[in-house]
């Protein structure tokens, strides 16, 4: 019996063994075939593969990243596919490509020429294209121009702007002379232009042409007063003398009202009778000036009635930015302060202050008289014409319940002002009411040379407590998976809740989803430390299918003392032509907003902008934002940091991604190239996902300071990685290399769990940054670089996903190493199964000899 036992334990061991290694050897091959049938706006283009293959197909590259798949078939096989509407006389890049078991892979590319395109009097007759030149060049515009006659169907010019984003400008039909002016431009910066058009061939152009627009504006030192004191600054009744002293850098010449010329840096001795204001005015040597204002107060007491204190701290601001105003008085009855209304006889405001501005406090006595004290709050700001909100007040600014108000306003060198979100003239009035509560107002202008500045109002009901009022919350289903939201309130700020997040302006409105079944939208608004709050609950309907848009926040890199590149993604569902931009600021509340930019119709599309005017060491909030016809889609709110040390860097433009249909996004080459791929099929709540970093010298020269990041959505929790080192700070892994050799490449595998309240249905990016300095040689200076590439992927539901079979992938079968230890382990099984049954057999045999 027991040899039987053996016997039969040696064949199962022997099945089992062949099993697991032929389990561990499956492979796979793919093969790009040739093109044929190629003409001018056609080709069939094929491919194979063989082995372990879940899926095949072949797909070519039309341009501008946009990839076209034909040919699907279930597991390995021939596949082909004819491809349309190509261009005349043009080379195009196509693989076979498929899912097997660790994801997507392709064979090799191969590429293929369509004919030549007929302007030679062929079936379509003859033609010509000929690109003009370009005109009224200027800094950020150009009229660009181009022309064409014979057999031709359309006639454009186009201009590529950058990041292969092509333009096309005056378009006509037949043949003729066309123009267009291009704006949006930089600096300094060199363009590709062509005329081009439609002919019975297909697409065709004339010889490209090149313009480069006007040099940057050159920054002029302005000179800067750095400090301009009185002390004292304030006499009792009769005056005395005080020190004026001050000191300033870049100045040439400086005068004091007054008192007249006086040295860049000095002081001065003067008698004050009475309340008098001193103006510094110091003229550069490049041109350019700068003044700043002290007051000097004299009290003149009446019925034992003053202003004992009135100051401003900060007086003196680098840029914009908040002042705290404070006062103290003997025997007043009211003050009010100018700007800001009526105030306590005794107390303190924080002022928001964008442009040097006075600050007046007026006060009645009890036994009668007037007392008033002024100060002056100077803000730096090296734009020669800022904007700036010279006044903002409501008319009356207390009403009864029920009551109106006139709100007025005037600003200089503004181009466009919103009140509360909505739309006004950059001068002008309007009515407001009727009020059961009270509101607060924000007037926001642009400058028609940049930057912003904002004033806000406060209107109070009699007998009203000034605590937060939410005057109208609703919700209301747009029926696409959408829902608009509209406010308004009396509040400084609102918070988000529920369904949807984030920091809201005190009245506004919004449109969020995509979303499906009952959910729930909260409103909490502040002021004066109270809340308040509403909720709306309702059923979403609607169909989400052509709403599949998105806007991703991705990293911000080229960060300096003042400035830094954002950097977005957008998803864009059905070729919807669409526009990007990033707002940001100082809070979570943002406020700046960068140009708004065409970014194309591609599925997906990285685009970027670049912030400047920064203050150094300071935290900065940003998102990516995109809007089409469905309407605008905002990104999760990111930070960063400005660098603490002022340094002169050289901006660096990052290489942009193309990103394929698979997970697998390349870096376009620079002196280093990185890879993001993600080994996991999905990423499901409560799930592990893996992804593998590949980082590549593409020189032959050793780059120095060399770093590789890796920054995980806030999503995913990190698990472990091959190599560097975690911080769960900003989520992000570095490995610091330092020197790179010419040719040398790595690479990180990152491990993560999607946690439980990832929002399912949303896209996430995993990205990958590496940044480095190429020294310095006998051509050219040391200079910084960067390069981003990027994976994206989507929150699904469940622990289980399906393959391409539709059979669930379980556990440790998932993968040729899982499917190797399973068997492993299963081996092991038997052989203690064996090991059991070997010595019950041996008992009793023992135990019959006895």
């Amino acid at each position: 019996m027991m040899k039987h036992i053996t016997k039969f334990a040696f064949a199962l061991i022997v099945v089992v063994t062949t099993t697991v290694f032929a389990s561990a050897q499956v492979g796979y091959t793919f093969t790009t075939g040739s093109a044929t049938n190629v003409t001018q706006t056609s080709a069939i283009i094929s491919g194979s593969s063989s082995g372990a293959v879940n899926q095949t197909w072949v797909e070519i590259n039309v341009g501008n990243g946009n990839i076209q798949r034909l040919g699907t078939i279930s597991g390995a096989g021939s596949v082909s596919g004819t491809i349309t509407g190509l261009r005349c006389n043009t080379t195009y890049t196509y693989q076979a490509a498929g899912n097997v078991q660790g994801g997507m892979t392709n064979g090799s590319p191969r590429t293929f020429t369509t004919a030549a395109c007929d302007n030679n009097g062929g079936n379509g007759g003859s033609y010509t294209f000929t690109t003009g030149s370009a005109t009224n060049v200027t800094q950020t515009s150009a009229i660009i121009s181009g022309s064409s006659s014979g057999a031709v169907n359309q006639t454009w010019v186009e201009i590529n702007v950058g990041n292969g984003n092509i333009q096309r400008l005056g378009t006509i039909s037949g043949a003729g002379s066309v123009s267009g002016t291009i704006t949006g431009l930089r600096c300094n910066t060199t363009y590709t232009y062509q005329a081009a058009g439609n002919v019975q061939g297909g697409m065709t152009n004339g010889s490209p042409r090149t313009f480069t627009t006007a040099a940057c504006d050159q920054v002029i030192q302005n000179p800067r007063i750095i400090n301009f004191n009185a002390s004292p600054s304030y006499f009792a009744n009769g005056g005395g003398t005080t020190n004026l002293s001050w000191s300033s850098e870049n100045a040439s010449s400086c005068t004091i009202s007054g008192i007249g010329s006086v040295n860049v840096n000095g002081s001065r001795s003067q008698f004050v009778g009475s309340t008098q204001s001193f103006t510094l005015t110091c003229s550069g040597t490049n041109g350019g000036s700068d003044s700043r204002t002290v007051t000097v107060q004299v009290d003149q007491v009446q019925n034992n009635f003053r202003i004992d204190s009135f100051t401003a701290s900060p007086s003196y601001l680098s840029s914009q930015g908040t002042t705290n105003l404070s006062w103290s008085t003997t025997n007043a009855s009211s003050c009010s302060l100018s700007g800001e209304g009526t105030v306590n006889v005794n107390g303190s405001r924080s002022v928001f202050v964008s442009s040097s501005r006075s600050f007046t406090l007026n006060c009645n006595g009890t036994n009668g008289g007037s007392d008033s004290r002024t100060v002056f709050v100077q803000v730096d700001n090296v734009n020669t014409n800022p904007v700036r909100i010279d006044n903002f007040f409501a008319s009356p600014s207390t009403v009864s319940n029920g009551g109106f108000t006139t709100l007025s306003w005037s600003t200089q060198n503004a181009s466009s002002c919103t009140l509360n979100g909505s739309s006004v003239t950059v001068n002008g009035s309007r009515s407001a009411g009727p009020f059961f509560g009270s509101q607060n107002y924000t007037l926001t202008c642009n400058g028609v040379n940049g930057g912003s500045d904002s004033r806000t109002v406060f209107v109070t009901t009699n007998g009203q407590v000034d605590n937060p009022i939410i005057n109208n919350f609703n919700v209301t289903n747009a029926g696409d998976g959408f829902v608009n939201i509209s406010w308004s309130s009396n509040a400084d700020y609102c918070i988000a809740g529920g369904d949807w997040s984030g920091t809201k302006a005190a009245s506004g409105s919004e449109r969020v989803g995509p979303f499906s079944g009952t959910r729930t939208f909260t409103l909490t608004c502040y002021r004066n430390n109270q809340t308040t709050s509403q909720t709306q609950t309702i059923f979403v309907s609607g169909t989400t299918n052509q709403n599949n848009n998105s806007a991703i926040t991705n990293i911000a890199t080229g960060i300096g003392t003042s400035g830094a590149r954002l950097n977005g993604i957008a998803i864009i569902a059905n070729g919807q032509f669409s526009e990007g931009w990033f707002e940001y600021g100082r809070t979570e509340a943002l406020g700046n907003t960068t140009n708004i930019r065409s970014i194309g119709s591609a599925r997906t599309v990285d685009f970027t902008d670049v912030v400047t005017g920064l203050s150094s060491n300071t935290v900065y909030y940003y998102r990516a934002v995109m809007r089409n016809s469905q309407g605008v889609f905002r990104g999760d709110i990111e930070r960063f940091v400005t660098a603490r040390v002022t340094t002169v860097v050289t901006p660096v433009t990052p290489r942009p991604v193309t990103p394929t249909q698979t997970a697998l996004t390349f870096s376009r080459p620079a002196f280093l190239e990185v890879t993001v791929n993600q080994v996991t099929l999905d990423a499901v709540r409560e799930g592990e996902v893996e992804y593998v970093v590949n980082y590549r010298s593409l020189t032959n020269r050793t780059l120095t300071e060399t770093a590789i990041k890796v920054l995980l959505p806030e999503e995913f929790e990190y698990i472990t990685a091959t190599r560097g080192v975690y911080s769960s700070e900003n989520k992000t892994l570095t490995l610091n290399i330092g020197e790179f050799r010419g040719g040398e490449q790595g690479s990180i595998t990152v491990r993560a769990k999607v946690l439980p309240n990832a929002q399912v249905g949303k896209t996430v990016v995993v990205t990958g940054y590496g940044n480095y300095t190429v020294p310095a040689d006998s051509q050219f200076l040391a200079y910084q670089d960067e390069v981003i590439a990027y994976a994206l992927t989507t929150i699904r539901e469940g622990r289980f996903v399906s393959n391409a079979d539709g059979v669930a992938a379980i556990g440790f079968f998932d993968s040729n190493l899982g499917m190797a230890f399973g068997w492993l382990l299963l081996l092991l099984i038997l052989l203690a199964i064996i090991y059991m049954l070997r010595k019950l057999y041996l008992s009793f045999a023992e135990a019959k000899k006895a």
